[in-house]
């Protein structure tokens, strides 16, 4: 297996479980390492048999836009 790893993405999100944590999005710093078989890509160079990075971090931000955690564990729990 390999890794990936997506590091210092920050995304803006509604958390925490104080009423003034609910009123405006802050700012979360994610950090991913995923194990991932890259072979099919490295012998074929091809960009669809890859990770795609830039997809993968999208779905992330729209993620935390849309959300509403009380719990940095639950939102780490669906980026997961």
């Amino acid at each position: 297996m390999d890794t990936m790893h997506i590091r210092d993405l920050v995304v803006q999100c509604i958390i925490g479980t104080r009423p003034e944590e609910r009123k405006a999005r802050q700012p979360v710093v994610i950090n991913i390492t995923m194990e991932c078989d890259l072979r099919r890509a490295g012998k074929s160079d091809r960009l669809e048999d890859t990770v795609n990075y830039s997809a993968l971090c999208q779905k992330l931000m729209a993620m935390a836009e849309r959300s509403g955690y009380q719990l940095i564990e639950a939102f780490a729990q669906e980026a997961a």
